[in-house]
């Protein structure tokens, strides 16, 4: 049994019916749209207000306008915050060699207050250490 014969041109009919089919919503919408452009275009060259110059419009812009600086100063007092935490002074009591210090740690020795300006640990090494307040009556 042999095919019978493509029919080419009801092939092509059914083709371009279902590509027209598939486009009608597209142009529908660009229709639509190039009508609204239109009407924008005719109110500003009547001089009436366009949906840039809505009041709301230009609020919710400004509102964006100050989150986005709060955010940035938010940004810069969080690494103020984190800087201080960093430099804080910490009391970590009688100094041991034992115990691992960091900049900013303070131990008693010898009657003194010193203050850790380098991580260090074992024996005291002065070169770790600043004084801050020397051995004596404090009244």
């Amino acid at each position: 049994m042999s095919k019978p014969p493509l029919d080419l041109d009801w092939l092509a009919d059914l083709i371009v019916k279902a590509v027209a089919d598939a486009h009608a919503p597209l142009l529908a919408r660009l229709a639509a749209l190039e009508r609204s452009r239109d009407a924008l275009l005719a109110r500003a060259s009547a001089g009436a207000p366009t949906a840039g110059d809505n009041p709301l419009e230009a609020r919710v812009a400004a509102l964006e306008t100050a989150n986005a600086a709060l955010a940035t100063a938010n940004t810069a007092l969080e690494q103020r915050a984190q800087m201080l935490e960093q430099t804080a002074v910490k009391f970590t009591g009688v100094y041991a060699d034992s115990r691992i210090y960091s900049p900013g740690d303070a131990a008693t020795r010898a009657g003194g207050l010193w203050i850790c300006t380098a991580p260090t640990t074992g024996p005291f090494d002065h070169a770790a250490w600043q004084l801050a307040v020397k051995k004596g009556d404090a009244r």
